[in-house]
């Protein structure tokens, strides 16, 4: 059976998205961006971040909407912002799944 064909949430489940803000790909409030760069890994003068969705988030909410299915919950986790900490990861996470 097709795992989104489903509501889980019928079945008592919740799901939960953990993104990784400042990735362009996985981003859930934060992504990286700068005009001609195209994710060159290393670069990272080459970018700033900005608010936004990645690319693999807006796609996977995009098949679920088409889908007729509830969004799920979705959290940033903040390992690809500057300044990223254990302790400062494991707040956003607490923080996310709290609320």
């Amino acid at each position: 059976m097709d795992e989104l064909a489903a509501d889980p949430s019928a079945a008592g489940t919740e799901v939960v998205v953990i993104g990784i803000d400042g990735s362009p790909s996985s981003g859930i409030d934060l992504v990286t961006s700068a005009p001609g760069w195209r994710g060159e890994p290393g670069r990272s003068d080459a970018w700033t971040v900005v608010p936004g969705r990645g690319v693999w988030i807006e796609e996977l909410e995009a098949e679920i909407r088409s889908r007729g299915l509830r969004p799920p919950r979705v959290i940033g986790v903040g390992m690809d912002l500057p300044g990223a900490t254990p302790d400062s990861l494991r707040r956003d996470l607490e923080s996310g799944l709290a609320g």
